[in-house]
């Protein structure tokens, strides 16, 4: 068994360091759509959101997006994921309310409402409308926003209090955003508008009381995570890189580990760790150490770290297979890896990049 799998072993006996992670992410921007002809009327910072209709039978339509660049990594495999809203002001009893993805971006500008809020005020610039995307030039194709027919998720709101958006389809939104960036405008919150008086208000990112902002939760589980970037070996050349093949999935027979750009003949061993460096500390030679020192320490005062040396092709690569055993109770923890390059010709060194294994 190679020290990987020793590490894999020890791990399965230890407290979970990194079981599925966990991130609340708050709102980037959110609105609200009032039925208005001109598209005159809007609260981009106002510190409620509207859904319903409202006793004279005006129809209202939130709208909220979240940034999960950077919240997310890349990669990573969304295992679930819930919206919580606080409603603080109704004039109807339960109404389901559906949270639909939207299909194009919108705005968020200025214009603040007073009072209640329910009535809007005039639109600002870039503010999303009824008509408007941007206020005062760009449209949605159909007013009243463009959105998915089909809601991803649905509560029933009642009485003043929070609530919590979730279903399958929501993780599918989710992951599709943290794979397509580009792709993430948002939900709109729509109630049936079949009837009048079922209006809600909703707390906005800008209400005063930071615990009642809209916050989506999600829970993922990422595969192999690359962060840092490794030295270069070469003038010019490609940075020093530490990869896999596969997905670190239990169990994968087929997973392996993959060195290159790393020194042409060299050797090569991989240290582990069960955490990241707050801060990258630089060795020299434009080089980090991005692995947490204690915990890289312990492992290797244990025995189970590095893995090497490994003799270099002389395109400074080499591949180490690691069969990755059924062992279920290794799923959700991860492991954190760097690799260190040696030239047998002039004694220098190299770091790579780290790459972070999530146990699927």
């Amino acid at each position: 068994m190679n020290r990987v799998l020793c590490v894999l072993a020890a791990m399965v006996l230890a407290t979970s360091l990194h079981a599925q992670q966990s991130v609340m992410v708050s709102a980037a921007k959110d609105n609200t759509l009032y039925f208005n002809s001109q598209g005159a009327r809007s609260n981009g910072s106002g510190t409620g959101i509207f859904s319903g209709r409202t006793n004279s039978g005006s129809r209202r339509r939130a709208v909220l997006a979240f940034d999960l660049l950077g919240a997310v990594p890349t990669g990573a495999t969304v295992v679930s994921a819930s919206l919580q809203l606080t409603m603080d002001m109704t004039i109807s009893g339960p109404v389901d309310i559906g949270l639909h993805t939207v299909s194009q971006d919108w705005g968020e500008g200025s214009s603040f409402a007073t009072g209640g809020g329910g009535a809007g005020t005039a639109s600002s610039t870039g503010d999303a409308t009824w008509l408007h995307t941007f206020f005062s030039n760009q449209f949605w194709t159909t007013a009243g926003g463009d959105f998915n027919a089909t809601a991803s998720a649905t509560t029933p709101v009642g009485s003043v209090g929070q609530y919590t958006w979730s279903s399958a389809q929501l993780v599918s939104d989710v992951q599709g955003w943290v794979n397509n960036p580009g792709s993430n405008f948002g939900w709109l919150l729509k109630s049936p508008e079949n009837s009048i008086g079922t209006a809600k208000r909703f707390a906005s990112r800008e209400f005063p009381n930071a615990s009642d902002r809209p916050v989506l939760i999600i829970g993922f589980s990422a595969s192999a995570t690359p962060s840092g970037t490794g030295c270069t070996i070469v003038t010019g050349g490609t940075p020093f890189s530490l990869g896999s093949v596969g997905v670190p999935s239990i169990p994968n027979p087929s997973f392996a580990l993959t060195i290159t750009n790393a020194h042409s003949q060299g050797i090569v061993s991989i240290y582990l760790a069960q955490g990241l460096a707050s801060f990258p500390l630089p060795v020299g030679n434009g080089c980090s150490i991005y692995l947490d020192p204690a915990s890289a320490l312990a492992l290797e005062a244990a025995g189970l770290s590095p893995i090497g040396p490994l003799p270099l092709s002389p395109a400074g690569t080499v591949t180490l297979p690691v069969p990755l055993p059924n062992i279920p109770s290794l799923v959700g923890q991860s492991l954190d890896l760097q690799a260190l390059s040696i030239s047998l010709a002039t004694g220098s060194f190299a770091t790579s990049n780290a790459l972070t294994l999530m146990f699927l």
